[in-house]
């Protein structure tokens, strides 16, 4: 049957309607591949390039402070790192920086440097600063004015800058029972393992200044195996070494040494604290030759 000119006619819309999407498509390819694109601007490249260029440059200047730290040749990391970027480096090479000075005997530049780099909505953060110093009369003056907070959270942040330096305060009977509180809180509902974990911890170390060896080390090592830190393992090596047994205590500061010599400088939190606990390990506990040490 032949078509009339009425159903040519439908067939040609249907032809075009079909036909319609189809065009549109090929259209919008053409134009999206040969329409004008906003380039970047030099300066954008520049800024590229730039940060691209002091990435690569501190990464290698980082790798060579690393390794003149591990041979202990902390001259050197001062010199080049003062050379590549003076008192305004990136934060890890400010720690290599601080660690340096720190060894070297010059703990109020160590001091300066790390001041930026701890948290300082901390509550300990004074207490460090002040220890870090050296200032003995000022963090004793500061953690027996501090008031405990009334948030059970945060108490045990209060007792752990009280217990930071050994041998500072006339009695540590208040920070071992605000640790005392922390941790009932923490075990009453703990939000997490780490919080509690983080306030046997303070516990065990509160005890230890209080001169109760058999129960810091209990806390500890409930600790330990809630939550495994060297802040535990640094204070049963001086708990062992109170209770006499040196192959003990040996055994978990040689663990202690050769962390920090291993994990130099990855955790710039933690890590003046811990150089803290080394020159008090050091003093009982000195490095044994089998454990590589800076």
């Amino acid at each position: 049957m032949k078509a009339t000119h009425e159903t040519r006619q439908r067939m040609l819309l249907a032809a075009t309607g079909l036909l319609t999407p189809v065009v549109m498509f090929l259209a919008w390819g053409l134009f999206d591949r040969f329409a004008p694109r906003p380039q970047p601007s030099k300066l954008d490249f520049r800024r590229d390039a730039m940060t691209r260029e002091e990435s690569f440059k501190y990464g290698q200047l980082r790798a060579t402070l690393l390794e003149a730290a591990r041979r202990r040749d902390w001259g050197k990391v001062l010199l080049k790192a003062g050379e590549a970027c003076g008192s305004e480096c990136p934060s890890r090479i400010a720690a290599l920086q601080a660690e340096a000075h720190w060894r070297t005997g010059q703990r109020q530049k160590a001091a300066q440097l790390w001041e930026p780099l701890l948290n300082s909505s901390s509550v300990a953060f004074q207490a460090d600063f002040l220890a870090l110093r050296g200032d003995l009369s000022g963090y004793k003056q500061y953690v027996s004015s501090m008031v405990p907070d009334l948030d059970p959270h945060r108490v045990n942040d209060t007792a752990w800058a009280a217990v930071i330096l050994p041998r500072v305060l006339d009695s540590y009977a208040s920070s071992v029972e605000l640790a005392q509180k922390a941790v009932e809180a923490a075990r009453t509902a703990p939000e997490t393992q780490q919080e509690l974990g983080n306030a046997l911890n303070t516990l065990g170390v509160a005890l230890y200044r209080a001169g109760r060896y058999d129960e810091a080390q209990a806390r500890l090592e409930e600790s330990q195996k809630s939550t495994p830190e060297m802040a535990n393992t640094v204070f049963l090596a001086l708990c062992y070494h109170q209770r006499k047994d040196d192959k003990k205590a040996q055994e978990l500061a040689d663990t202690y040494y050769q962390y920090l010599y291993d994990s130099l400088p990855e955790d710039n939190q933690t890590r003046p604290e811990y150089l803290l606990f080394e020159q008090e390990l050091r003093a009982v506990v000195p490095p044994s030759k089998k454990v590589k040490t800076l």
